[in-house]
């Protein structure tokens, strides 16, 4: 039979354990989650990429403001050949404004699982639906969630008839 002394013993030993381990794993997840942070974004900020061929994304008339639409990009946003999922979002009046154009345009891929993300009108964000990240959308910067990083920008070009490009990764 075991006395309480050596089950006291046990159990103070096993809580100390479970006590140190998330512990380490804490400092050594947050440490991880920094260093590929910090790479990542010195990578991405690096790397303007242009498209092979200007991408006809759609027309100003047909997407009202509020409004996205998706698209395929024929980049990767490494700039490596291949289809990347992107959106296209005409900007309410007031985020117009302070980002001096009406439309912008991202990946529409999360950097935190690479669910595809929905721009929510009546909250001015660009949400990913999986684990509740959230973007700016003006940006692209991350506002919350777990997202390790913000989701890159599309350079875009607009004719004289109202037609939108797509002419690279920002």
């Amino acid at each position: 039979m075991i006395s309480r002394r050596r089950h006291l013993r046990w159990f103070v030993t096993g809580v100390v354990g479970v006590v140190v381990g998330l512990i380490f794993y804490v400092v050594g997840f947050r440490q991880s989650n920094e260093q590929v942070g910090k790479t990542e974004t010195t990578r991405l900020e690096e790397t303007k990429t242009k498209v092979s061929e200007p991408i006809i994304i759609g027309t100003v008339k047909e997407i009202p403001r509020g409004g996205q639409k998706y698209f395929m990009m024929d980049t990767k946003p490494d700039g490596s050949p291949g289809q990347h999922r992107a959106i296209l979002i005409h900007l309410q009046p007031e985020l117009a404004e302070r980002a001096g154009v009406e439309f912008v345009a991202f990946s529409s891929v999360c950097t935190h699982m690479g669910c595809t993300v929905n721009y929510k009108e009546m909250d001015k964000i660009i949400e990913c639906p999986c684990h509740g990240g959230r973007y700016d959308p003006i940006t692209g910067k991350v506002l919350s969630g777990p997202p390790p990083q913000p989701i890159r920008r599309i350079e875009l070009k607009i004719d004289e008839v109202g037609n939108i490009f797509a002419v690279g990764w920002d």
